[in-house]
């Protein structure tokens, strides 16, 4: 079954074989937003987001224009039936690559790893679309290491990713994450990029 299609991610949140899922919202995500965020209606996106951990720390810190993509029916109906103070509208059962939204961030964990490689152009190209009205930003965090198997997830470095997000964004930071969960401490990068006017 191909990874770029709703079935295969539906399967997976079906069967249980979610071993992206954290468990918690991402410390290094959450410490940007909470410390450096400061207008709290600001539209945010978090594509891929799954049982919405990330959603639901945004919204009980003031985040009142939090949105979550996913292809799973079944995540979604799982994080709204866990979250039923966030208003439902937040939950979009789309597909990323088809939004016609606006906003001013873009949060990104592990959607960039989930598609495959040959699609990230298309996705930065996406962001950008999403973003440029705004002059948004991208919050991401990307796994530093290439994965001896086949993905997903897939990886890559933060050489591979500053010339593919250049081509559309100005990079303020990409970096070693400081606040990587456990399983993944030394594993991912931090970036934040604008895009370009």
């Amino acid at each position: 079954m191909q990874t770029d299609t709703p079935d295969f991610w539906e399967s997976k949140w079906k069967e249980n074989e979610t071993p992206w899922d954290l468990g918690v919202s991402s410390p290094q995500l959450m410490d940007f937003c909470i410390n450096n965020i400061e207008n709290r209606t600001s539209k945010i996106l978090i594509p891929g987001g799954g049982r919405a951990y990330e959603l639901t720390t945004l919204h009980y810190a003031g985040f009142t224009n939090v949105w979550l993509c996913d292809w799973s029916k079944s995540a979604i109906e799982e994080a709204q039936k866990v979250n039923p103070a966030i208003p439902q509208d937040k939950f979009l059962v789309k597909d990323f690559f088809k939004l016609k939204m606006n906003f001013d961030y873009i949060l990104e964990q592990t959607f960039f790893s989930a598609i495959p490689p040959s699609m990230r152009e298309e996705y930065v190209e996406k962001t950008y679309k999403l973003l440029k009205e705004r002059q948004g930003r991208i919050i991401a965090l990307l796994f530093d290491i290439h994965f001896d198997h086949e993905g997903p997830p897939f990886g890559g470095s933060r050489k591979e990713y500053r010339e593919i997000f250049s081509s559309r964004f100005t990079i303020e930071r990409l970096e070693k994450a400081e606040k990587s969960v456990a399983s993944r401490a030394g594993n991912e990068c931090f970036l934040v990029a604008i895009a370009d006017s």
